[in-house]
């Protein structure tokens, strides 16, 4: 049951450019979106305060315990909507209105700022905006995903392929014997991308996710 006296996590998604899709596309990608969505879902129930839904034709949100899965959810709804369109995400920390199960009900803080934020990433043309933690935490998390961001967006579509396989856990052997490439064009691929610096940053990312996450376990405790 959701309390409105109790802090949650926010996950707002927006498809960008949705409307400019050919029909047949845009039902294509919203399939494969509802089916990570359930996924989602199902996997992180113990995250989920109420489950991530597609609302007013391009948005995603969901309401969460936890925002440590954000950053991977919302990398799995830009991979899916690749090469055709992409989404932006606002996470933010806050409390609702309505102690209500459905999500486009519940309302206030966090939903007047969340909306306030994707209105200004929209605006800006960005890519993400974290409101989940002190200032200089929101601040690194939300530069690192636009600098992951800008950098995956200037890749070409096989140095994304290898970037996506890197980030599997495969290596560069793998990779090469997966996609029947020779090792030194793999090798071109990951240097010329800059995959590694992605990588990196999205590490940290998924580190500092999981330290808010353990923080929060900790003071609960």
């Amino acid at each position: 049951m959701i309390e409105i006296e109790k802090d949650y996590y926010l996950l707002l998604l927006d498809m960008k450019n949705s409307t400019k899709l050919p029909a047949e596309k845009a039902k294509e990608k919203f399939d494969q979106l509802d089916n990570s969505i359930s996924y989602f879902n199902d996997q992180l129930r113990d995250e989920v305060a109420l489950p991530m839904s597609i609302n007013y034709g391009d948005e995603i949100a969901g309401l969460f315990r936890s925002p440590q899965s954000f950053y991977q959810i919302a990398s799995q709804f830009r991979q899916i909507l690749f090469p055709d369109t992409t989404i932006r995400f606002v996470s933010i920390k806050g409390r609702v209105a309505v102690a209500s199960d459905d999500i486009r009900q519940i309302g206030g803080s966090i939903f007047k700022k969340a909306n306030e934020e994707m209105l200004r990433l929209k605006k800006e043309d960005k890519f993400s905006w974290f409101g989940i933690d002190t200032e200089p935490v929101n601040s690194s998390l939300t530069a690192l995903s636009e600098l992951s961001n800008a950098v995956i967006n200037d890749m070409s579509e096989y140095q994304r392929e290898v970037y996506n396989l890197l980030k599997m856990g495969l290596n560069q052997k793998e990779i090469a014997q997966k996609l029947d490439k020779y090792a030194q064009s793999v090798w071109d691929a990951v240097q010329r991308s800059k995959a590694a610096y992605v990588l990196q940053a999205e590490k940290a990312i998924s580190q500092m996710l999981k330290e808010i996450n353990n923080a929060k376990a900790l003071i609960k405790e």
